[in-house]
């Protein structure tokens, strides 16, 4: 699967028109009101290869002690109200700060999950950026997870 993802280069002019984009599988169309997502879109965009992980694969792993390292990039009180077994939390508008925290995962799988899948392709960006090349994708993100009566940490 491929995402888009948000190179080092500003936005060229100052008009952001609407825009459609393959997201995580889908065709999201971007409005003025997802500024960061829209800013992927009309940038001079790159794509990073982004695996897509089923929820029943991510439970076998967990169950293994083999899933590595579960990065929830959601906020703070969206974690705290509920989070995938053994993940961490590092929202995406922090994780450039934050990458010594888990920079031992660089050649390991990370799967990235947020509510919805939009956050994720910010954070994708910013792991691949620094070197971080095992990145997986949970397939339905939390909202996914919830839905189908997975289990849940508080």
């Amino acid at each position: 699967m491929t995402y888009l993802v948000k190179p080092d280069i500003p936005i060229r002019g100052t008009r952001l028109p609407r825009t459609a984009i393959r997201l995580l599988g889908k065709a999201v169309v971007l409005g003025l009101t997802n500024a960061k997502l829209l800013f992927l879109v009309v940038s001079n965009t790159c794509f990073a290869e982004v695996t897509d992980i089923s929820q029943a694969e991510l439970m076998q792993r967990i169950e293994a002690s083999h899933a590595y390292l579960i990065l929830d990039v959601r906020n703070a009180e969206e974690y705290k109200k509920g989070h995938i077994p053994g993940a961490i939390n590092i929202p995406h508008d922090r994780l450039d700060s934050r990458l010594i925290e888990i920079s031992s995962y660089k050649n390991k799988d990370v799967v990235l999950y947020c509510g919805s899948g939009g956050r994720v392709v910010i954070a994708a960006n910013i792991l691949q950026s620094a070197g971080f090349n095992r990145l997986l994708h949970l397939d339905g993100d939390m909202n996914g997870w919830l839905s189908n009566g997975m289990p849940v940490a508080k």
